[in-house]
């Protein structure tokens, strides 16, 4: 899996697995705390499970890496970035991603 930086990096930024899916928001709630705002009253009921993941890779931060956002324009991106894409839908961009990657 891998993690996009938005701005100002544009680019992905992390390699990533999945260890565990479907955990609820009792389940994470002592290890996101420190990242909650205390305003508005705390964190809001989350019908979306979440997911745990371990860092394997850290990518470089370089405006020329074939892994910024207009290298991955090129080879089949559209839309935007604002949520989880499935990249199987795309395996040109996949294929890419991977061999750019090792």
């Amino acid at each position: 899996m891998g993690i996009y930086l938005a701005a100002p990096y544009q680019q992905i930024g992390f390699v990533c697995d999945v260890t565990q899916t479907n955990l609820s928001l009792d389940d994470v709630r002592d290890n996101i705390q420190p990242f909650i705002s205390n305003k508005g009253g705390g964190p809001k009921k989350h019908s979306k499970p979440f997911m745990q993941l371990k860092k394997i890779a850290t990518i470089e931060i370089d405006k020329a890496s074939p892994l910024a956002l207009q290298c991955l324009k090129q080879h089949g991106l559209t839309g935007m970035l604002m949520g989880p894409r499935k990249l199987e839908n795309n395996p040109a961009l996949l294929d890419y991603i991977k061999r750019n990657l090792s």
